[in-house]
This record gives C-alpha cells, structure tokens and sequence, in this order.
C-alpha cells in the first residue's frame, strides 16, 4: 500500500473502500481526487472536506451512482438505505464493477440486506425488517398461507438471493401440503391450494355463523375437522350435511348465539305452541 493510501485510510475512514471495491482503471479520476485529498491535505480545514465531498460527488464513479439511479434501485428493492457508510458503498461498487441490473442488482441488494456477522446475526437488521413488510416478501408467505404451510424465513431469503427459484419454494411448500394431506392429494395434483380446497366450507361456515368470510381461517383445528374428518381411522371430507350438523351443534363455533339460531328457536317455539294449542 503506498502512503497516500495509508492517509485514506486514516483521513477519510469512510471512504476507505474506495480503495479496495471500485475498478481503479475504470474510475481513474476517482482515485485521483482521493490521492490529491491527502497530498493536499484537504482533511485538515472543514473548507478542504467540503471541497472532498464536492470533488467526489463530480467523479465517473458517483456520476454513475446517479445516472443509472442506483440508489433508488436499491431503495425500491430492500426499502430505505439502512446500511453501514462502508457497507452500503461495497455493495454500490459489487453492483457498478460487474454490471448488474435487474434480477441480479436486485439480488445482489437482498444479500447484503441479509447478510449475517460472526455470530450469525443480521448485520443489517433494520433492512431486514423493512424486506419483510415488501410486497415481493409477503407474495411468498401468502403463498405458503394458501396451502396450509408456513414458510421459514430462510426458505424466502434463499430465493430473493437468487440461490433457489420461487419455483423451488412453491414445490416445497405443495409437497408439505401433499404430505400432511395425503387424501387430499388427487386435488392438489390438479393444482388447487387448500384455500381453494376448503373454500366453500369457509363460505358455508361465515354465512351460518354470520360473520365475515376473511375472518374464518381453514388451517385452525377446528376448522379443519371439515376436510380431516376421521371415520375409523381414515381421513376423508365431510359432506355438507354433516358440517352444518358440526356448526349447529360443537359449542366452539357458536351458532347458538346467531340470530339464524335465535330466529329458528323462536319458529320451533310459534310451532310447539300451536301443536300443544290444539291438544289443549
């Protein structure tokens, strides 16, 4: 290392990974503006570091940053800029020295979002947390949600980082499904989700019980009994019948508290009375 790089180093701490992240041949200029910083000493006066700044921003390296808009590519894929100075200018420059776009910028941006220190924790929780509020993040969990399975964070990190496909989760999270649901099985291999499945239970059950239909949820044991009903030891779906019966009468739903309920006790009560009215 030559000594005006060892005054970067000291000087300019934070732009220090200029020296080993950005192609030297490419952005020359760049690294002409930090060797004339140090040799001038512009790290002595705040006029000198403003001066840094400015003569940086102007450099093809940080031109580019704003030509190709690549902090807002950032922004739109991982959410607010929550990394480290160093940290998010490493992954700027991986991004500008090979080239990415696309698929593989936005890749290359959920891997550092992701990425772990030595003890195995996020190093940039905060950028974590905003990947996991994304549209794109909660397309896989919902996915998994529509067969009955959850989704291990890992599982979706794997696939934005490009090291598995969305196809890869989606025949995982079928083949769970397949698994805890074997005599569902010919359903699910025509490519019906649970929720498809189960949907018509879930429409019945929310009209009986009058309440919306989006606040029933099918994976719910008590739900489930609808299409995991065992007779003698094997596993079918109930008809109709027998789950308006389980509706009607399994105090856990309650029915009897519907004003369906009330109004057909009110109807059994006009009819009995009328029956005893003509004995008496």
């Amino acid at each position: 290392m030559e000594d005006w790089e060892q005054l970067v180093l000291e000087q300019f701490p934070d732009s220090a990974w200029l020296l080993t992240d950005i192609d030297r041949t490419k952005y020359a200029d760049t690294f002409n503006i930090l060797k004339q910083a140090v040799s001038e000493e512009w790290y002595a006066s705040d006029t000198g570091l403003a001066r840094f700044q400015a003569a940086m921003s102007g450099t093809s390296f940080f031109k580019e940053i704003k030509t190709q808009r690549i902090d807002q590519q950032i922004i739109d894929t991982v959410g607010t800029i929550n990394f480290s100075g160093s940290n998010y200018g490493k992954l700027v420059a991986r991004i500008l020295n090979y080239g990415l776009t696309g698929d593989d910028l936005k890749r290359e941006a959920y891997r550092e979002a992701f990425r772990k220190d030595d003890n195995g924790n996020y190093a940039n929780a905060s950028a974590v947390e905003n990947v996991r509020k994304s549209k794109l993040y909660n397309a896989y969990v919902n996915y998994g949600k529509s067969y009955f399975v959850n989704i291990n964070d890992n599982l979706v990190e794997r696939s934005l980082m490009g090291k598995i496909s969305m196809e890869d989760v989606e025949t995982r999270v079928q083949e769970i499904a397949k698994a805890r649901y074997q005599h569902l099985q010919p359903m699910l291999d025509k490519g019906l989700s649970m929720n498809d499945i189960t949907q018509n239970y879930r429409d019945y059950a929310a009209q009986l019980l009058e309440v919306d239909p989006n606040t029933i949820d099918m994976s719910q044991a008590k739900y489930e009994r609808a299409y995991m009903f065992d007779e003698n030891g094997t596993k079918r779906m109930m008809t109709n019948g027998e789950w308006a019966q389980t509706l009607r009468t399994d105090k856990r739903y309650g029915w009897t508290q519907t004003e369906n309920a009330k109004s057909e006790a009110r109807q059994l009560g006009n009819t009995l009375a009328k029956a005893f009215g003509r004995l008496m």
